[in-house]
């Protein structure tokens, strides 16, 4: 290294081949590893230098003996290096205070960002999720380098529905504020929330390079599907208004949440907060309470099973075919058999829909469908000829019914595994073969018998004819 204030003297950094080579101010980096060579090929390795300072500013050089065995010297070759003061800066002027808020409300989040530079680099600024198991964070939406608003891929359609917006205002201080809104706040948006600001410059090859970050946390949301006033009064979520939950008191300390058409979004933890106000207190939203205290939480789980078609016993032609679909205790459904033949683009037989109105498509066969138990359906062929030989399916679509009693589609679907048809002959089929074979072998044998006494005779009577 040739630092700038050292008048042009050499300094040694490290080396591969002299574990002394380095010099006093780099001894303890090399030792700790701060500062490394890392080997990319047999021919090509970097310098690694870890929390840079700034006098680690100058021009490197390296040195490396030639491996030709014809050709033998020294070859080197030099790049200057700057340092850039870190002056990131990142800050929140307003911060999740741990209030519930409402399924629904409007979440804003705000985050201040600057860098002080005498070189030309640009700032990023990310929103994000902590993730609630191993999974890592989650990334909502950012302000890139180029000053682009980038909605993360789950957050995709939320922020071209203008239900997540990102803006950058200019504010006294030098200070850039970023405001975070995400309008109508759904059960899953709860969890803990964070900002990062990145610092890039550009290199001379036109590539984007990331010199600093920061991460700062700005707490953590819980979202509030119901609240029943001291007067109850029962307050639900946007989602949960529609008629799809109920908060009853069912006796002097207890109360019962239920929800209905549950859907596999709406895991999670749920836990009960309760709260004590000052008598004669004129209540509102932002009425502070006395103290509150909140229940352990209680996980949910919910995930969509597959529909099972019971194995059933062999079958043979003119037979019924019966198939028992069964599906957990979920919305209405819609359940279709298709017959799905190996290679062949599936035919649906049947279908039940969530109103009870069977359709039957099939016109070869008699066929039924029908609903025997709360979460078991039932397809039947009746009379089963060769053509109704193949692989069954069961598919089920779940629908849910708003408070005016209208249907509509949840979206949950489920598969069942297939099962094969096959149909075996009857035995009077069976018994019909040695008898159609036995009648053709006797009248093959009479009519050659009868063919041959007819050549004979013919032949004789001919003989004679010709005596005369």
């Amino acid at each position: 290294l040739y630092r700038d204030d050292a008048g042009g003297r050499q300094m040694g950094v490290i080396s591969t081949r002299d574990p002394g080579f380095p010099y006093a101010p780099f001894q303890s980096r090399v030792r700790n590893s701060e500062v490394r060579v890392e080997r990319d090929s047999g021919d090509r390795v970097r310098l690694v230098i870890h929390r840079l300072r700034i006098e680690d500013q100058g021009k490197y050089e390296c040195y490396t003996p030639s491996t030709d065995s014809t050709y033998q010297g020294n070859y080197s070759g030099s790049v200057i290096v700057k340092v850039i003061p870190d002056t990131l800066q990142i800050s929140y002027s307003r911060s999740l205070t741990g209030q519930p808020l409402p399924e629904g409300a409007e979440l804003t989040l705000t985050c201040s960002a600057s860098i002080q530079s005498e070189q030309l680099t640009h700032l990023s600024v990310m929103f994000g999720k902590h993730g609630e198991t191993s999974d890592g964070d989650t990334e909502i939406i950012s302000i890139d380098k180029m000053l682009g608003v980038v909605p993360a891929r789950l957050y995709q359609k939320r922020y071209e529905d203008g239900e997540i917006t990102l803006e950058k205002r200019n504010v006294e201080g030098g200070q850039d504020l970023y405001v975070m809104k995400m309008r109508g706040v759904q059960a899953d948006d709860r969890g803990s929330y964070f900002c990062e600001a990145s610092q890039w410059i550009r290199d001379p090859d036109r590539s984007w390079q990331k010199i600093a970050q920061r991460k700062l946390d700005i707490g953590n949301l819980t979202v509030e599907l119901a609240r029943m006033t001291p007067a109850g009064v029962v307050s639900w979520g946007d989602e949960l208004s529609q008629g799809r939950g109920s908060l009853e008191k069912v006796s002097d300390g207890r109360y019962t949440l239920k929800l209905f058409s549950v859907q596999p979004a709406d895991s999670g933890s749920y836990r009960c907060a309760v709260s004590f106000y000052a008598p004669d207190t004129s209540l509102s939203p932002s009425t502070a309470p006395i103290y509150s205290q909140h229940s352990e939480g209680v996980t949910v789980n919910l995930r969509t099973k597959v529909a099972q078609l019971p194995r059933g016993p062999l079958l043979k032609r003119g037979s019924t075919i019966t198939l028992i679909c069964n599906k957990d205790q979920s919305p209405a459904s819609d359940v279709s058999s298709p017959d799905e033949p190996i290679e062949v683009t599936p035919e649906p037989v049947a279908t039940l829909r969530h109103d009870g109105v069977a359709e039957v498509f099939s016109n070869s066969s008699e066929v039924s469908v029908d609903r025997i138990t709360m979460s078991s359906y039932r397809l039947r062929v009746h009379v089963a000829q060769t053509e109704d030989q193949g692989l069954y399916a069961c598919y089920a679509n779940a629908w849910g019914q708003d408070p005016h009693g209208a249907w509509y589609n949840t979206g949950v679907k489920a598969e069942s595994n297939t099962v094969t048809v096959y149909l075996y002959a009857r035995a009077e089929d069976l018994l019909l073969i040695p008898l159609v074979v036995g009648v053709s072998s006797a009248l093959f044998v009479g009519i050659v018998i009868i063919s041959a006494v007819t050549c004979c005779f013919m032949r004789h009577l001919a003989k004679q004819r010709a005596r005369k």
